[in-house]
């Protein structure tokens, strides 16, 4: 099973590296482009046929080592993975 973690800010948490980048479109020209999020993925493979099971590793790594929980939630979601 193929296993992404995904990893961002919570709402209201300070993100200078996305106003950052923000202002740098905005410097572009592009100033309809609001709201800029960076996100983390986490992709690895799970040795494992049950979808149930690579979830629950993917939920223990992001809550133990991959994300900050107060300043950071995330997602988890489990594919077959492709060869």
């Amino acid at each position: 099973m193929q296993v992404t973690v995904t990893v961002f800010f919570k709402s209201g948490i300070l993100d200078p590296e996305s106003q950052a980048v923000l202002q740098a479109v905005h410097n572009l020209g592009e100033t309809q482009v609001q709201n800029l999020t960076q996100k983390r993925q986490f992709v690895f493979d799970v040795m494992t046929h049950d979808a149930a099971d690579a979830l629950a590793i993917g939920d223990r790594l992001g809550r133990d080592l991959l994300a900050n929980p107060v300043m950071q939630r995330f997602e988890v979601s489990v594919k077959e993975k492709q060869d």
